[in-house]
């Protein structure tokens, strides 16, 4: 579906960063020719509008001419999410669910032991839950650009190395107390993920994150251990595990959305999960329009 778009501001913003043609179409995703035809004609995918938007950091409405020269529909000219934070919510509790499961169909001791001493199964089972919340709670706030594949597999990666490096820290402890072998455990690999997500990705992050990333983390630590070894004598299939790492998970999902620099309007980066709900909300509109006189809620579902 093609649409009406700000010809003047893309070209704007991009010469604001002595970008070319060429630069954009690379950092966007996009071929040389459809930029310059975007810019000439005015006229783009929704899809392109996305992408452009994503890559000149600008809110995908922004770049909508009908949303530049009126305001007759706000509420979907300038969209702002309702389902952003719940979505985000909902996928850092299925991993916190899926996360203690994975543990517990491969349980400490289970697999063939390497050289270091450490089970090959243990060591597999930790990168693939690491990665797991890598790709469910961290990856849907990169933004969707040219390097949304590269990043999203070096977040995955960083976010697997975490998880490992954390259970191998609490291991390690045990025997000076375990509520300190999860704190330094759980402190540990949250270092790793807010150095791959500041300087490695990097995803912008307010400056004033740190203090709230280690207050979940310390929190999240304590949930875990509580739960885990507290309540459940160190089962992972329990309600009482599984609540633990859903705690742990959502704080770090919230310190991550509420830690994103937001501009004058109130508005935080665009991200592959806000374009796809953006999608979905478009597509509701797109329905609403053909069924006429059935009205359909989309908008006080979706948007603020």
């Amino acid at each position: 579906m093609e649409m009406q778009v700000n010809s003047q501001l893309i070209k704007s913003e991009r010469e604001q960063r002595a970008w070319s043609q060429e630069h954009l179409a690379r950092v966007a995703g996009l071929g040389h020719r459809t930029v310059q035809r975007i810019e000439s004609t005015g006229i783009a995918s929704f899809e392109s509008v996305m992408a452009l938007a994503c890559a000149l950091e600008v809110n995908t409405a922004d770049l909508n001419a009908e949303s530049s020269n009126s305001s007759s529909n706000p509420a979907v000219a300038a969209p702002s999410i309702k389902l952003e934070l719940p979505v985000r919510l909902l996928l850092a509790i299925a991993s916190g669910i899926l996360v203690p499961l994975l543990i517990a169909m491969y349980p400490p001791g289970s697999g063939s032991s390497d050289t270091g001493g450490m089970m090959y199964a243990e060591v597999l089972r930790n990168l693939f839950c690491g990665a797991l919340f890598g790709a469910t709670v961290l990856c849907p706030y990169l933004p969707r650009d040219g390097r949304l594949f590269r990043r999203s597999i070096g977040l995955t990666l960083a976010s697997a190395v975490s998880f490992q490096s954390a259970y191998m820290a609490a291991i390690q402890l045990l025997d000076f107390g375990e509520l300190l072998a999860f704190l330094v455990a759980s402190s540990v690999g949250v270092a790793i993920l807010v150095f791959a997500v500041r300087f490695v990705v990097p995803l912008k992050l307010k400056n004033s994150i740190w203090l709230p990333i280690i207050g979940a983390s310390l929190i999240g630590g304590t949930a875990i251990f509580i739960g885990l070894w507290k309540l459940s004598d160190f089962e992972f299939a329990t309600i009482t595990t599984i609540s633990g790492f859903c705690v742990w998970h959502c704080l770090l999902s919230l310190v991550f959305y509420f830690g994103r620099p937001v501009d004058e309007a109130g508005n935080r980066p665009g991200s592959i999960l806000l374009d796809f709900l953006v999608w979905t909300a478009r597509k509701f509109k797109a329905l609403d329009a053909q069924m006429g006189a059935v009205k359909l809620p989309y908008k006080q579902i979706l948007f603020e």
